[in-house]
């Protein structure tokens, strides 16, 4: 990284987060993650913005707006093709979202630069621990596992020490996460626990065993220890409320070898404790498919309140406006988290874990997969009511006692 490398892609960002705002229902325009905090590497960091939108028209919801902004953002791309994820808020719904996940709002909040339009209102909130825990797991869902099915050496460094960042706020070693990667690494080195990350810079490839270490700690602190396998546990299943076919690879503890399955697409890789952090804290969903050889070495059964927070955490509006802007193909994904949160509710509000979806209903939630002219034209505008009743009544069955503390040092 270098102060040349920052300026120039921060002339890029402004660039075009001027031309972002020319669109009419955009307010303001951010640079976030990396160009943001000032850590780039030349040639191979992307580009990532936030957008404020305006207040959408009550009928529409501003779906054939979000449509128009999304053709103009695709005009944008074949500019610069490093340009890449743009998270797409309106005034409201940021606000929102940084109460919902103090974690990744504390760290978006100090690294969002503003490139052009008015300063949106961001709050300064607390960070709780149960969101710095579900970061712990949300980076091993999908990122990490990526990054060693692609055999991505700079991937997996980055993604250890973000984990690492996550778990340090999870112990209360710190109120929120360090800004930088750089910082990250540094405050690691003075840690028993943490300076294990340098070997992990060295050598990415032991990534695998320093992460799940991390988990086995943290979940030995919130829950009694669990009974051990003896080998590689493999199993393919639906994990809901995403339902997607995954690959589950339990590893019976950290140091274990990876066995093939750990590298074919969609594997989830983890370890009993990091599967068990995974189903109380990231998605309670999962207890519906748990495998009888899993359950059986101490898995506790998720309360109603963490099926609150999960459907919160799903279901906050910005996740309608992943399609095409985050990623194109997942037109599906607003379709079955507003199916999970319509099944869960009536038995939610009557403090009651929702049974299992039947299967049909499952497959139907992800069945429908329109192009974004049709998601955004047709779709958008009731998907759009359906999140806000939905986030009503989860926001009511909220309670002080279904949250964890700030964190604390």
């Amino acid at each position: 990284m270098s102060d040349w490398a920052v300026r120039v892609y921060r002339l890029a960002a402004k660039a075009t987060g001027i031309a972002l705002c020319r669109h009419k229902i955009v307010e303001s325009a951010y640079a976030n993650r990396g160009v943001g905090r000032g850590e780039v590497t030349f040639g191979r960091s992307d580009l990532d913005f936030s957008v404020i939108t305006r207040t959408p028209d009550p009928a529409s919801c501003d779906g054939p707006e979000l449509f128009s902004f999304y053709r103009w953002v695709q005009t944008l791309r074949c500019v610069n093709p490093a340009i890449t994820h743009i998270m797409v808020y309106d005034s409201g719904g940021i606000e929102k979202w940084i109460r919902t996940d103090t974690y990744l709002g504390s760290q978006e909040r100090r690294s969002m630069l503003l490139l052009a339009g008015k300063p949106a209102f961001l709050p300064d909130v607390p960070v709780r621990r149960e969101d710095a825990v579900r970061w712990v797991v949300f980076w091993c869902d999908r990122f990490f596992p990526l990054a060693i099915q692609e055999r991505n050496r700079r991937n997996m460094r980055k993604l250890a020490i973000e984990v690492w960042k996550a778990w340090a706020v999870a112990r209360g070693i710190a109120a929120e996460p360090y800004l930088t990667l750089r910082e990250a690494v540094q405050k690691a080195d003075s840690h028993p626990v943490g300076s294990a990350l340098n070997d992990v810079i060295a050598d990415p490839w032991r990534s695998t065993g320093f992460i799940m270490k991390l988990a086995g700690i943290l979940h030995d602190s919130l829950f009694p220890p669990l009974q051990k396998l003896k080998e590689p546990f493999v199993v393919k299943m639906l994990l809901p409320p995403r339902s997607r076919q995954r690959v589950v690879v339990v590893l019976p503890h950290p140091e274990a070898a990876l066995p093939a399955a750990a590298f074919e697409a969609q594997a989830l890789l983890v370890t009993p404790e990091l599967l068990h952090l995974y189903l109380h804290y990231f998605d309670p969903f999962l207890d519906w498919n748990l495998p009888s050889e899993i359950r059986k070495l101490g898995f506790s059964a998720p309360k109603p309140y963490e099926f609150v927070r999960a459907c919160l955490f799903f279901g906050q509006d910005n996740i309608l406006r992943l399609p095409g802007f985050v990623r194109k193909d997942t037109t599906w994904l607003p379709h079955a988290v507003l199916a999970f949160s319509r099944h869960s509710v009536p038995y939610l509000i009557h403090d009651e874990v929702p049974p299992p979806m039947p299967e049909k209903e499952i497959l139907d939630s992800i069945a429908r997969t329109p192009d974004c002219s049709e998601y955004y034209c047709r779709d958008y505008a009731r998907l759009c009511r359906g999140f806000g009743e939905q986030l009503k009544v989860l926001e009511q069955l909220e309670t002080p006692g279904s949250r964890s503390e700030p964190c604390k040092t």
